[in-house]
């Protein structure tokens, strides 16, 4: 499994062991807030540089 960006590995397993105990359509909407947090993911803004 890949690393959440951004979270310590202790809050990562706990925002894990959280997730499954949830329905899907709150799993969904608690991934929704994350990606809020976080960003949504792009993988090339944080695997490369920024070329200005």
């Amino acid at each position: 499994m890949n690393k959440l960006l951004g979270y310590a590995a202790a809050h990562e397993a706990g925002m894990r062991l959280y997730s499954r105990t949830l329905d899907e359509d709150h799993r969904r909407r608690n991934a929704a807030i994350e990606g809020l947090k976080i960003g949504f993911g792009d993988t090339r803004s944080r695997s490369i540089p920024s070329q200005r």
